[in-house]
């Protein structure tokens, strides 16, 4: 019997599950003839006749994420709740960049910030003003991705520091972030983190002005976790030579592998160089509702903001993220005020946000909530990782697959060897012909539009000089059970047999070769 947490994910009607077509031939690229010429040189129809294009055309070709054996991504099943009050944000139509287009909503969003910066932080509650509206108090942004989160934690960081050092907002905005850089002696800019960051960090130095050569990479270690050494080696030779470190990124939760960095370590070795210490917990965020495992986020308490996507672990429609800071009363650093909205000391939030009209989406995380709780989300994440261990443990008794060291939380990586390269030393050549052949097992995988896995390419010094391509697993649906787990791993097996008999009839080298043409 499902437990009553795990009822509120089951859909209420049939109409609540995406239809997909049969035919196999149902991918992700296709012709569409529809789509290939301007909206506007087509016939205007009406509604009914829109829904049902859409009904025809769109729906059927759009991807099952809800099924429980599409465990290849962090997007998942929605409660069936949410769509309800994502119907009623649109419908209200409010704008949350200022009080007058949202009114009560903009002290609900308030409110969210306030419980997610007492629940990360854990401060003390004389550390927070009588009245939580207070608007000296910021105690972050609602954003519409993790994306715009980091990038606003960037921004914010910058900014704080260069004002720590002495130069004032004005200065910043009319001269610039480099003539302030040339102003304090610093020669260049870096953002400091392991290849394991999330893209965005990318995005966010390419905003900034310090391009992809401003990203400083730390070592990992064997379980993808950031190197200490490394990276006290690598800060001290940005104090020698003058260089402006404008974060250092702890990640909780690492997009590819879930692995966590050791964040206490970094709390500390950040404070003795006195930068910034910003931890993307985008997905490993949501195990702080778990009395069980809230101990591998260790450290994340301290760090100076916070990353957060409710649309990941705590099931929100998509566009519900956050970037919380510690410190409630400096976010003037980087705010932005205009003469219309957003006025200095009033509780507009469009003031603190990188996003102009913004829909009420923390309405989503409200009713999160109140209606899931710490309680509910504890189980779903407890449920998760015994899935994941069954997940594990099927994956080491079977003798075709290489499980990776790194499973902090609910991601696996693994590959597939075929049979005539098991219990060999691996040659760079093997290693190539391997990811090829588990390539091709997920492109099948898809094509058979029954069950889905990711892959990536991770850089494993003990396996491979160059990267190994290795299957992704996210164990986050909580309608998956261990019996939808057992069969997707049969769909692999099943596909990858296709490729080892086409080995074993001297096609060894068939997926390199085709590689290479």
């Amino acid at each position: 019997m499902n437990n009553k947490y795990t009822q509120l994910f089951e859909p209420k009607t049939n109409l609540d599950r995406i239809k997909n077509k049969d035919d196999p031939s149902t991918q992700l690229i296709q012709d569409f003839a529809h789509l290939e010429n301007s909206l506007l040189d087509q016939a205007q129809i009406g509604v009914e006749d829109y829904l049902q294009f859409l009904d025809n055309n769109v729906i059927p070709f759009t991807i099952d994420v809800s099924s429980p054996r599409y465990i290849g991504h962090m997007t998942s099943r929605l409660p069936n709740f949410i769509p309800e009050i994502a119907k009623m944000i649109t419908r209200m139509n409010q704008n949350v960049v200022k009080v007058e287009t949202s009114n009560i909503l903009t002290k609900l969003e308030r409110q969210v910030l306030y419980t997610f910066h007492k629940l990360f932080f854990d401060l003390h509650s004389s550390c927070y003003p009588s009245n939580i509206h207070d608007e000296a108090s910021v105690y972050g942004t609602i954003t519409s991705s993790g994306s715009i989160a980091n990038m606003t934690a960037m921004l914010y960081a910058r900014n704080r520091k260069l004002i720590e050092l002495g130069i004032t907002k004005s200065e910043l905005k009319k001269k610039g972030f480099h003539k302030c850089l040339q102003l304090l002696g610093f020669k260049e800019a870096v953002i400091v983190g392991t290849r394991l960051m999330h893209y965005s960090f990318k995005k966010s130095a390419n905003i900034l002005g310090i391009g992809e050569d401003g990203i400083l990479h730390v070592d990992t270690d064997d379980n993808n976790r950031m190197c200490v050494e490394d990276l006290k080696s690598k800060l001290e030779t940005c104090k020698k030579e003058n260089v402006f470190v404008i974060s250092l990124i702890g990640i909780a939760g690492a997009t590819e592998t879930g692995a966590i960095d050791p964040l206490l370590s970094l709390r500390e070795i950040s404070n003795s160089y006195g930068i910034h210490f910003h931890v993307d917990a985008a997905w490993g965020g949501g195990f702080i509702f778990s009395d069980k495992y809230k101990h591998k986020l260790s450290g994340i308490h301290s760090s100076d903001s916070i990353t957060f996507c409710a649309h990941k672990l705590l099931y929100s429609a998509q566009g519900a993220s956050m970037c919380l800071f510690r410190n409630m009363n400096d976010a003037d650093c980087y705010s932005t005020t205009a003469s219309y909205q957003s006025q200095p000391g009033s509780l507009d939030l469009g003031q603190f946000s990188l996003e102009g009209s913004r829909a009420a989406n923390s309405l989503l995380i409200h009713a999160l909530l109140r209606i899931v709780g710490k309680e509910g989300y504890s189980y779903l994440i407890e449920k998760s990782m015994q899935n994941t261990e069954h997940l594990k443990n099927t994956i080491r008794s079977e003798v075709s697959f290489q499980l990776l060291k790194s499973c902090d939380l609910n991601i696996v990586n693994f590959r597939y060897i075929p049979s005539r390269l098991q219990n060999t030393l691996l040659s760079e050549t093997d290693n190539a012909e391997i990811n090829k052949i588990n390539e091709k097992i997920q492109e099948r995988l898809f094509n058979l539009n029954g069950c889905f896995v990711s892959k990536t390419s991770l850089t494993e010094h003990n396996i491979s000089k160059e990267p190994i391509t290795v299957f992704r697993v996210v164990i986050s649906n909580p309608l998956t059970t261990t019996e939808d787990i057992d069969s997707v791993i049969t769909a692999i097996l099943n596909a990858a047999n296709v490729f080892d008999q086409e080995s074993k009839s001297n096609n060894v080298n068939h997926f390199v070769e085709e590689s290479a043409v």
